[in-house]
This record gives structure tokens, sequence and C-alpha cells, in this order.
């Protein structure tokens, strides 16, 4: 998948953690303290803090950094509360805890994805969620190219051409730095064959990289789980897919030219991956994935029956 090579965003974050009383604390009204607004130390207690929440998929946190305050330097790396793993003292420590109180507010450094929120329990509060400004967030989310880089490239005459990846997560173009000042980008990348040749132009060495801007959505693959695309009449298969993105799934069935018939839609996330289906004679399967955008993919399935002429 290509969640593999890509990841996700991640944004090093500064961040500030305080408590706050909604007025002054209530302090002793003895006869003896009458005058000096003695709150016992209260505003020194310290308050236990968690935060993230590993098990809940809204939250983006990964872990955080405290700062020491006479040093500035970061000590070990906490993951999120609820996060499991093995300790590596002053290195990794799970389990971690902050403690605060109404004085002073606490410096931390969070690791964590700038598209979602990160929660902060303190028992004593109800639990609070924080986001990154939505010029943060939003420039996240509308991130749609990947680069990987390709180095070195043999072709003609410095034409672009190199065995191209599936074009179903979305459009591949060929970026590279004419100058060290400046990019320009080739929208066309040719596709090699595989049987090689030589060219009338010299070969070149080159190097950049392939730029891959993706669909908002993407039927990635639809198959029949039975492994076969040719059936006895009627008969019973199961049709599958793979989805990227969007929010309405729908399945049409076209049988013998006639016109589309709609067999299922799924709007409930997640979204159904695949559907039982009654073959009586050749048919062709529509896939439609769309979202609230007006995006939208589609890929065709035709199921040819044993005996007849018609080709899958």
């Amino acid at each position: 998948m290509l969640s593999l090579l890509l990841g996700r965003p991640l944004a090093l974050v500064r961040a500030e953690l305080g408590l706050e009383l909604a007025g002054l604390p209530a302090f002793d009204q003895g006869f003896e303290a009458l005058g000096k607004f003695d709150s016992k130390n209260f505003t020194k207690v310290k308050f236990p803090v968690q935060l993230g929440e590993a098990q809940n998929d809204a939250d983006g946190l990964i872990g955080y950094f405290t700062d020491d305050p006479e040093t500035h330097i970061s000590g070990a790396f906490y993951p999120a509360s609820g996060a499991t793993g093995t300790t590596y003292q002053r290195a990794i420590e799970y389990g971690h805890a902050l403690a605060l109180d109404l004085e002073a507010p606490l410096a931390v450094t969070l690791l964590m994805d700038p598209r979602a929120k990160v929660h902060a329990v303190t028992g004593l509060l109800p639990k609070k969620a924080v986001t990154l400004p939505a010029r943060v967030s939003s420039a996240a989310k509308s991130a749609k190219g990947a680069f990987f880089q390709v180095a070195p490239l043999v072709s003609p005459g410095g034409i672009v051409s190199m065995p191209k990846p599936s074009d179903d997560y979305g459009k591949w173009s060929w970026a590279y730095r004419p100058q060290v000042t400046g990019w320009q980008e080739v929208e066309n990348v040719s596709a090699t064959a595989d049987q090689a040749g030589f060219a009338p132009q010299p070969q070149q060495l080159s190097e950049g990289w392939l730029k891959l801007h993706m669909n908002p959505l993407a039927i990635l693959n639809f198959w029949v789980k039975e492994g076969t695309l040719e059936v006895q009449p009627k008969t019973n298969i199961t049709l599958g897919w793979t989805l990227s993105g969007g929010n309405r799934v729908s399945l049409s069935a076209i049988e013998d030219g006639q016109k589309p018939a709609r067999l299922e839609e799924w709007t409930s996330s997640p979204l159904r991956e695949q559907c039982r289906v009654h073959v009586a004679a050749k048919t062709t399967y529509v896939l439609v994935l769309e979202d609230k955008d007006g995006n939208r993919s589609e890929k065709r399935l035709t199921i040819a029956i044993k005996g007849t002429n018609g080709h899958a």
C-alpha cells in the first residue's frame, strides 16, 4: 500500500501546559490569618497530567519531550499515554505523567499529526483537546504530492523514460534541477518496454525525483474472489475491491447489453469492500467510488458465461 512509502505528515510543535483558577484561590479565613490571604501553598500542589490517548483514533500525539528549565535541553522521549513498548532509560520512557501546578506553565515539545487533536487528561478537569491553527492543519490535509528520488536515470537524449509505476494512486511526473537554484517538471513520463534497444541519441545520466500527484480517491483493485472471470450460468460469486478515500461506493450491473441496474450502495464508514452477486448471463459490473466534493473513480469487470462466445 502507498501508505507504507509515504507514511503520514508529522509536526514538531512547541506548546505550554498550564492550570488556571476561575478567580482567587481559597485562603485561610481564621482570625490569626486575617489579611494574609494564605492559601496554604495550594497553588504549588502538583496535579498529574497525561498527554495523548494512544488508543483513540482521533488523537494525533506520537509523543513529547519536556524541557529542563536550567539547561534547556530536552530529556527522554515520552510516547503518548496508553502506548506500550520497551523502555530505555533517558531515551524512550513509557507511562510518563507530567506534574503541573497553578504557578508555572510547563513547556513541552510535541511530535504529532498536524491534522488531528491532542488530548490532555488531568483527573481534575474535563478532558481537554486542542488542535493546531487552521492554516497549519489545512496545509497538511491539502498536501497531495509525494516525491521519490531516482538516481541515476539512464535515458536517450535526456528523454525521461523509465518503468512507470501504476497510475492507480495518481499522476506521475518527473522533477529535476537544471540549475542549482531552479526546478523544472516534466509532465509526461515515457514508460519503457520490456525489450531493450539502442536509441539513435546518446545515452545520458540524470537524477531527479518521481513526483506523484495523488488522487483524492481511487478504486485500487476490483476482482472476483473465486479467481475466475468465466462461470456457469446461475452462479453466485463474490466481487471484492480495495478503496482509497471516498465516502460513497455503489455497484451496478449491465447484463447482456441492457441498461445499468443499481445493485447496492454503501455510505456508512467503513465502506463495504465486497459483495455477493448472482450471475445468470454475461454481465459487466460497474463499481463507482465518490466523495462529497464530486470526485469520482470507476472500474468495470466483465463476467462471461462458459460455453458462449463472450470474453471476459
